[in-house]
């Protein structure tokens, strides 16, 4: 499996971008081979060799996905990237060892960050959305924006450990 796909571990490509953790798959030709990049969560990076002889022609495709979709469009198709900033097949890792896992650990930080989050967002607005329908249509009070502002300070709480 190490002749046609490998583990990068260099810096994963930052433009082009739609979201915090996009997906990125890219097939290009040189005068060495035909290569690939894919790119998974902004952050897991496999360089591809699906051959190693000129095929005679130059391409390049590639497809730029959102999987969060928060991005307009969520997608992109046949997006302009440079195959020169991308790792090379030759300097990648051919197994996960632990030059793998330190790279992937130091670029998984923002995906890791982008989904807290998006979680914590979430769980505010369920927070929101209990507290204050019984009172749909009516006029806030203290005591009900006072109860809003106890649970959302609760889960804050819970995030760092706190009751």
């Amino acid at each position: 499996m190490e002749n046609f796909i490998r583990w990068g571990i260099g810096n994963a490509l930052d433009e082009p971008r739609i979201g915090p953790v996009d997906h990125f798959l890219a097939v290009w030709s040189d005068d060495n081979g035909v290569w690939g990049h894919c790119q998974l969560y902004g952050a897991l990076l496999h360089p591809i060799r699906l051959s190693s002889t000129d095929v005679g022609e130059r391409f390049s495709f590639s497809y730029l996905v959102d999987p969060l979709r928060e991005g307009n469009p969520g997608e992109r198709r046949h997006v302009r990237f440079q195959p020169l900033k991308l790792q090379r097949f030759a300097a990648a890792e051919p197994r996960p060892g632990p030059p793998v896992w330190t790279s992937i650990t130091s670029r998984f930080r923002a995906p890791l960050a982008a989904s807290r989050s998006r979680m914590a967002g979430a769980q505010v607005g369920k927070i929101v959305e209990e507290v204050l329908l019984p009172y749909a249509g009516q006029r806030l009070t203290r005591d009900t924006l006072r109860k809003l502002a106890d649970r959302i300070a609760e889960y804050v709480a819970s995030l760092s450990g706190g009751k």
